[in-house]
């Protein structure tokens, strides 16, 4: 610009109470350089998912059922992939929606940092008042001008920047009332997706929320860069508009696709935007057959809260649906190289929790599925990380437990347990992990031994040791329930030798040599019980249709989560863990019904005999 100087960086700080960290600075910046600057803010975490979530929704029609489930949705795939959002950053339409709902979440949810929101917006979109506050606010702003420096009677916009959002970037130009175009947004997420130094992958998927004819800009960047694009549906205008086009020219099952005349799209647009003249129409009509194209179909999804199951299936969808077009037009299809994709995406839906992505890959493999090493690492990843829907597959196809552990599972057997608890605390996010500290105690384990001790507390002093065979000595079992029952300073369980457990491990797996299930059986109960002590209530009732004696399993966690109940410090815990017992309770219930059904004597003899496999307790005591 012939007229421009060079001015240092003076509009920058905190907004108080919210922590919104804002910055001003020139809208020619190299996209590359605020990439990095908001990088070392984030500590070098790197996103694995850049959410654009554009659009209007000052002409929103979307229902108060839709914008929760969008809100939630979009939340909650964030946090999960480790996604960055992208907004417009003005305090309407969707940026406000997506603003307050990260405000909601963070105080539910007590995560303070974990979703990154990243405003993009223009210095003379926002109102005089609020540039007076950020350069007021701004320590290296020079006091005298913090004045008003525009006549009362300049016409401009009422804008102001969305206080929620963790970076508010204000691009200036020099102008007054100029809204940010989709240049800034479009080279952010190139950027980032460009950045894959130690392997590090990052992909990009646009959210369009109803939307005026501006919003076309960003689809037209998006479609040129080949990133998958999610239209939610019912939220109005042009979102509704695409959606309306795409499920009239595609079949039923959505993968044979048809380009639309210029008539039916004139129709939609007259039909989704009444009040625009025309000639104005007519100038649209052209971009949004370019956008529709059939080549692009693949980028484009629609979320449809009568028909889909929620916004992060969509999300996910969206990016498996491009990463294997993507690698198909790529790459030759030589085995090796077929496998290597399949197993980057079968890791990519493991992290994401999106069983859905990796199925058709798995149930392609599951002839040969118990001789890959590679599910055997996926599964003991999906069980330090929670990925209940995954182990359910995995253990109705067949697969082994006992796999998870070495080939000398008699000195590995202690150490993978032990390993599974610490691991799966360490992925727990902080809310998780606080209660898992007061309620279960201190991790990792200190000993394998020490969950007798957990059993005792928490279940009952009728039940024998489990894991050791020295715990079930009388001066012991007192020691023990001296230390849960009556005081602590008796806690002699912390005090233990490690070569004593793998002598008795040892024995356990020379006695069952003859029939290997009954290890089978121990390793389910284990994990069994280690999805009801780290209070992962899906894991468990997975777990529990496989593990044997699941009416003694059932009654076992309920017992548990009703110390938990007990021992919390909060209404809300104290009804969560309420809730929790008492639907194993109810499932322990329905099996006795089922099996008094069909004999009652035996049912009977079910309630009282002794589980060896529980400590030899009884379903009554």
């Amino acid at each position: 610009m012939e007229y421009s100087v060079e001015v240092p960086i003076n509009v920058f700080g905190i907004l108080k109470p919210t922590g919104c960290k804002f910055l001003r600075i020139d809208s020619r910046l190299p996209m590359k350089d605020l990439y990095q600057l908001i990088l070392e803010d984030c500590d070098r975490q790197k996103p694995a998912l850049i959410l654009s979530v554009y659009g209007g929704a000052k002409y929103s029609t979307m229902t108060e059922r839709l914008e929760k489930e969008f809100v939630r949705g979009l939340i909650h795939a964030a946090t999960m992939a480790d996604a960055w959002i992208l907004t417009a950053g003005i305090d309407n339409g969707i940026s406000k929606l997506v603003g307050e709902g990260i405000s909601h979440y963070r105080l539910l949810q007590e995560y303070p940092n974990k979703v990154k929101c990243i405003g993009m917006t223009m210095w003379g979109t926002i109102n005089e008042d609020t540039r007076l506050e950020l350069k007021s606010v701004s320590s290296g702003f020079p006091t005298p001008l913090c004045k008003q420096q525009i006549p009362d009677n300049t016409q401009e916009y009422k804008e102001t920047i969305e206080r929620n959002h963790t970076h508010c970037t204000l691009f200036d130009s020099g102008r007054l009332n100029e809204y940010l175009g989709d240049s800034q947004r479009h080279e952010f997420v190139i950027e980032a997706c460009k950045d894959t130094d130690n392997d590090h992958i990052c992909f990009g998927v646009t959210i369009i929320v109803e939307g005026g004819f501006g919003s076309l800009e960003v689809l037209e960047n998006d479609i040129k860069e080949k990133r998958p694009i999610v239209l939610i549906q019912g939220s109005g205008r042009l979102a509704d508009a695409l959606a309306m086009l795409i499920e009239q020219t595609s079949n039923s099952d959505r993968n044979q696709y048809r380009n639309q005349s210029e008539k039916e799209i004139e129709e939609a647009l007259d039909r989704f935007f009444p009040s625009v003249p025309y000639s104005d129409i007519g100038s649209q009509t052209k971009k949004i057959q370019t956008i529709l194209k059939e080549e692009n179909r693949y980028l484009l999804h629609v979320f449809s809260m009568n028909r889909d199951k929620n916004i992060v299936n969509t999300i996910f969808k969206a990016i498996f649906t491009n990463v294997t077009k993507m690698k198909n037009k790529n790459e030759p299809s030589e085995q090796e190289q077929r496998r290597n994709r399949e197993d980057e995406l079968i890791e990519l839906a493991f992290e994401w929790n999106y069983l859905d992505g990796a199925l058709p890959i798995l149930q392609a493999r599951q002839d040969e599925m118990l001789k890959i090493q590679n599910e055997i690492k996926i599964q003991q990843n999906i069980s330090s990380k929670n990925r209940s829907t995954f182990i359910e597959y995995f253990l109705t196809a067949g697969f082994d437990p006992l796999t998870l552990v070495k080939k000398d599972y008699i000195s590995n057997y202690q150490k993978f347990i032990s390993k599974l608890y610490a691991n799966t605390y360490k992925e727990m996010n902080t809310s998780h992990k606080s209660r898992i500290e007061t309620l279960f105690g201190r991790l990792p384990l200190k000993s394998i031994r020490e969950l007798n001790y957990k059993l005792n507390k928490f279940v009952g002093s009728f039940i024998e040791s489990i894991y050791s065979f020295e715990d079930d000595s009388f001066k012991n079992r007192i020691k023990i329930d001296l230390s849960n029952h009556v005081c602590t300073c008796c806690g002699s369980h912390t005090h233990v030798k490690d070569d004593f457990e793998l002598q008795v491990i040892s024995k356990i797996i020379k006695y069952d040599q003859i029939n290997n299930k009954l290890m089978k059986y121990r390793m389910l109960r284990d994990l069994f019980l280690w999805s009801v002590f780290m209070d992962m209530p899906e894991m468990a009732k997975v777990l529990l249709l496989h593990v044997r004696f699941r009416i003694c399993a059932a009654l076992i966690a309920s017992a548990v989560f009703k110390r938990y109940s007990k021992s919390s410090q909060t209404v809300y815990l104290k009804h969560k863990f309420l809730a929790q017992s008492l639907e194993f309770e109810t499932y322990a219930a329905i099996f006795i019904d089922k099996c008094y059904e069909y004999n009652e004597k035996r049912a009977c003899e079910l309630l009282l005999r002794q589980i060896p496999l529980f400590g030899n307790v009884t379903c009554m005591q």
